[in-house]
């Protein structure tokens, strides 16, 4: 199975595709795979010192700049625009020709995994291992509304206190913050069972709504607008088999 494809965003006056890609960096190989950047994204990563935050940089990039190529009509070569950081660290491509792309990159272990999507129809994406040994650093940030939720879909703690995080970070994503604003105002407004996903919904952000699934050890969300209608059963296929597979 491909590790990359597209989701068709149905909206009631337009339609747009957003793409997505996921890597395990087991099977990055640097040498080979840093040859699709662009000159600016070469030098970044030249610079970096530390073998894990290039092993990151490199599966995050690539994952994206494939991702932005899945929605794309054009011939555009990957070498030709680059993915690089805003001032507050959110991923922005650069130098596409006649195209407004945006992405979300998300990395967790060996993982990486990208969505690009139009800059009109904004979206966020985040990835994370369950981890009992995090779990408790991360409840302390979590309101007491949001264990009511975890509860009424009768969900563990480590696996609702995780949900809840990919939540919020897929939102601050979207919002090109990061988490570095008041963590109230991420608060999730509600949380049910959606078939095998999980739907949410936010208290202060009514507009967006989030998809969530467990695969294995990995809870993955994706956030997208309310009134959105898409399927993501070729995207949760894909990265199942990513992660099961360990490839």
């Amino acid at each position: 199975m491909d590790n990359k494809g597209h989701i068709l965003l149905k909206r009631s006056l337009n339609n747009f595709k957003a793409g997505f890609c996921i890597l395990n960096a087991k099977f990055i190989d640097p040498n080979k795979e840093n040859l699709i950047f662009h000159r600016e994204e070469k030098m970044f990563y030249q610079n970096l010192k530390f073998d894990k935050r290039k092993e990151s940089y490199l599966i995050g990039r690539i994952a994206a700049k494939k991702a932005v190529l899945e929605i794309l009509l054009t011939d555009e070569c990957i070498k030709s625009f680059s993915v690089e950081f805003g001032i507050f660290k959110f991923p922005v491509v650069k130098y596409l020709r006649n195209q407004n792309i945006q992405v979300s990159i998300s990395h967790r272990n060996n993982f990486g995994i990208a969505l690009a999507f139009p800059e009109e129809h904004p979206m966020g994406l985040d990835i994370e291992k369950i981890d009992e040994n995090r779990i408790n650093s991360i409840e302390n940030m979590m309101r007491n509304k949001e264990f009511s939720l975890i509860n009424s879909c009768s969900l563990s703690k480590k696996v609702g206190v995780t949900i809840l995080w990919t939540l919020k970070e897929s939102l601050s994503k979207l919002l090109k913050t990061g988490l570095m604003l008041d963590f109230k105002i991420l608060e999730i407004e509600s949380i049910c069972n959606a078939g095998d996903m999980y739907l949410s919904t936010f208290r202060y952000f009514y507009q967006y709504k989030a998809y969530s699934k467990k695969i294995d050890d990995y809870i993955i969300s994706i956030v997208l607008p309310k009134n959105t209608h898409c399927d993501l059963s070729d995207f949760w296929n894909v990265v199942e088999y990513s992660i099961l597979n360990d490839c």
